[in-house]
């Protein structure tokens, strides 16, 4: 249960004295053998949390070595945990301190709290966001501009199907076909454009600055408004037919993705209810697109340039189908950043600022879960309208995305001290050719991609100096990279390259003289067993470093004995995310990397920018 809980760091004598305490406490309720067995245990288990193993390594062996029972093992194992997660918790609210008065001493703004900026999980949101989008090019909606007929079902069909339905029932909620859901999703994209066209097309006699008014306040709403709302805030954003339908050709592939993201079970029903709901309002229409209906052009305008938005944002997945999208820790601090990128806007001596792809998929995300939230939560961080314009897209250099992005890129580094760009997650080129010719898994894990070149400008991140400050680390764990020393100097090598192998196989021999070091100091209290299963996990980790610099590239599958696949398992990810001590990670049968390349000319920046002024009459 706790494969990847250990002690943070190593523990101060009082906090010893407190684990000591507590654990002594437990193992007198849970042995009923004497003092003497029961110091007996706690020394062992003492030794082990001292020497960095997990809690549930230290209850594995206390169960092989048949020291305790199941029942007495789950009491420790509980009260590990309990310590271990106070004891984190406690380290990070300490840092943070720390990195807050740090960067108050050197004039710059502290960190900004998350949790108080954004109601819900945009970092959660962002995952769904992608596979949705997988799911319309996997379904070959996304590959080639929307027909007439789907601008048709868009605006003649759906949108009064929607406001009807809201107006009907405030809560409802719905699910749309997968033509329909793309053209909503780039429509929505021009959040104060869009807001304008529904308020006029469906005759909302609430003025611009009322609704604003009404969405900053968070308050009541008239019949009227649920119908608004329900046209600016989908019920489920991020949901359309193909995802859900089971029948759908795109089900096959997209199933795992669904089972992880989705509660299957009520979304299909709001499929359903969808299907049947259309049908009734719509008795001779399909409600999937009838790819042989030939539609004349429309001869109406909605005041903006629908076509072109799809044209521009169909190239968006590329971007963020990079490896780094799919790690956690990647995402947080991509909510994280987009905080402080919203926090510019108070700079007022910029009125365009240009994302990073990590960015701008959180940007995206927080647009389109809810409109009204979005201008709530934007207007307390700012105090301003932040409109978002995707029409930019010339990188070429000393155009006005190069030179806007270069502006926040300076502005960035002079508020918060640290560099804009995140390897992993900037601009990487056009897609190829092939992109429009595959699903995305061809492109996720290709194990024909070559290693990385070492000039590349992802392959290496010079370390930091020391900091200075006690609990602030100025080279903290990056994901997709292995900190030490190559043949770029000292720093964080990237996964895609082989370099970063050669400094793992170096990292490896020192621990391994460390810890006979310490065996041959301490050989009193540094126990025997512990010292073997550390040299065992070590050549575990050689075994697999010399495997993968054989490999031809970084995502080839890779051959391990049966056993040593099998303890590469259990201690996967052995250590907290900010351990340099173990700044490496195992899978059965090839690295997993978390970090992507960037690059491709021009700006680095995403295809889209803020103004601090709205852009809607």
């Amino acid at each position: 249960m706790f494969a990847a809980l250990a002690a943070p760091r190593a523990l101060t004598p009082p906090e010893k004295a407190m684990l000591r305490a507590q654990l002594k406490t437990t193992l007198k309720i849970a042995t009923d053998d004497g003092a003497d067995d029961a110091e007996g245990l706690l020394a062992f288990v003492l030794d082990m949390v001292e020497a960095g193993e997990t809690v549930d390594r230290v209850t594995k062996e206390l169960l092989s070595l048949e020291m305790c029972g199941e029942a007495e093992a789950e009491k420790i194992e509980a009260c590990l945990a309990k310590f271990f997660f106070s004891l984190e918790a406690r380290q990070q609210e300490l840092q943070a301190e720390a990195e807050d008065a740090a960067r108050l001493e050197e004039g710059l703004a502290p960190i900004p709290d998350v949790a108080a900026a954004f109601r819900g999980d945009l970092a959660s949101d962002a995952r769904r966001h992608v596979e949705f989008l997988r799911a319309l090019h996997d379904a070959g909606v996304t590959r080639s501009p929307p027909s007439n007929e789907s601008m048709r079902r868009y605006v003649d069909l759906w949108l009064p199907f929607v406001h009807k339905m809201c107006l009907q029932n405030p809560t409802c909620q719905l699910v749309p076909p997968d033509d329909v859901a793309w053209i909503w999703h780039c429509h929505r994209l021009a959040p104060y454009q869009y807001l304008k066209y529904v308020r006029g097309r469906f005759g909302v006699t609430s003025g611009k600055d009322a609704i604003l008014a009404r969405w900053e306040a968070n308050g009541p709403r008239k019949a009227a408004d649920a119908a608004l709302d329900g046209l600016v805030d989908p019920s489920h954003p991020f949901s359309t037919n193909s995802f859900l339908d089971l029948n759908s050709p795109v089900a096959a592939t997209r199933a795992r993705a669904r089972n992880a993201l989705l509660n299957l079970g009520s979304e299909m029903e709001v499929h359903g209810d969808t299907f049947k709901l259309f049908k009734k309002m719509y008795p001779g229409e399909s409600f999937r697109l009838d790819e042989r209906k030939e539609t004349p052009p429309s001869e109406g305008t909605i005041g903006y340039d629908i076509a072109s938005a799809c044209e521009r944002q169909k190239t968006f997945l590329w971007q963020v189908t990079q490896p780094n999208f799919s790690d956690e820790q990647f995402l947080r601090e991509g909510v994280e950043n987009y905080l402080k990128f919203v926090r510019l806007m108070k700079k007022k001596e910029h009125k365009y600022l240009v994302p990073t792809y990590q960015i701008d998929l959180m940007w995206h995300t927080h647009i389109l879960s809810s409109l009204s939230q979005y201008h709530r939560e934007c207007m307390a961080i700012a105090g301003t309208v932040l409109d978002h314009d995707d029409s930019l897209n010339d990188r070429a250099e000393g155009g006005q995305l190069d030179t806007n992005f270069r502006a926040t890129c300076e502005l960035w580094r002079s508020e918060y001290g640290e560099d804009y760009a995140v390897p992993g997650g900037m601009y990487r080129g056009e897609p190829p050719k092939e992109f429009w010719e595959h699903s995305v898994e061809y492109f996720v894990r290709d194990e024909n991609t070559p290693w990385m070149d070492i000039n590349h400008p992802d392959a290496f991140i010079a370390a930091k100096p020391k900091s200075k400050t006690e609990g602030v680390n100025n080279n903290p764990c990056k994901g997709g990279y292995i900190f030490g020393k190559g043949s770029r100097g000292a720093g964080y090598y990237n996964l895609q390259t082989k370099e970063s192998y050669r400094v793992l196989l170096k990292r490896i021999e020192k621990e391994e003289s460390d810890a006979w070091v310490y065996l041959v100091l301490f050989m009193f209290i540094f126990p025997i067993l512990v010292f073997m299963l550390e040299q065992r996990k070590l050549n575990d980790a050689r075994k697999f470093a010399r495997a993968q610099l054989r490999a031809s590239g970084p995502n080839e599958a890779i051959s391990l004995p049966k056993n040593t696949e099998k303890r590469l398992k259990l201690y996967r990810r052995d250590k907290p995310r900010d351990s340099q001590a173990y700044g490496y990670a195992y899978d059965s049968s090839a690295l997993i990397t978390v970090a992507g390349g960037c690059g491709g000319g021009g700006s680095g920046g995403g295809g889209c920018g803020a103004y601090v002024e709205p852009y809607y009459g």
